[in-house]
């Protein structure tokens, strides 16, 4: 059954993170990767898709959480906006982390 509180939602096999991680959210946002990406029942996804900004601490975060997953034996997919991408690129966690980019939101053609 999935929880939530006012950041983060998560179900079975997916952590979905609804506002911009903070010092105060970050051992939160670490257990429920963890808690996650263990329980998953298939390849585990978090999605950062309604963030436009992540902190250097949050970056780490998600570094170990990958680093988790493949020691669990598991593939981690990070969901995240087109605003993102340029902070996986510069840090090239592009390259080591399987991205899904989506469309920021508000940002259609027309």
């Amino acid at each position: 059954m999935a929880q939530s509180d006012q950041n983060f939602v998560d179900g079975p096999n997916y952590l979905r993170v609804l506002r911009e991680l903070d010092w105060n959210h970050s051992k939160t946002f670490e257990e429920r990767c963890r808690a996650v990406i263990e329980q998953a029942t298939g390849d585990p996804v978090l999605d950062l898709s309604s963030l436009a900004y992540l902190s250097s601490p949050a970056i780490k975060q998600v570094a170990r959480a990958h680093i988790f997953a493949e020691e669990k034996g598991r593939h981690l997919t990070v969901r995240i906006s087109e605003s993102l991408l340029k902070i996986f690129e510069v840090t090239r966690l592009d390259k080591v982390i399987a991205l899904e980019v989506v469309r920021d939101q508000g940002k259609g053609k027309g």
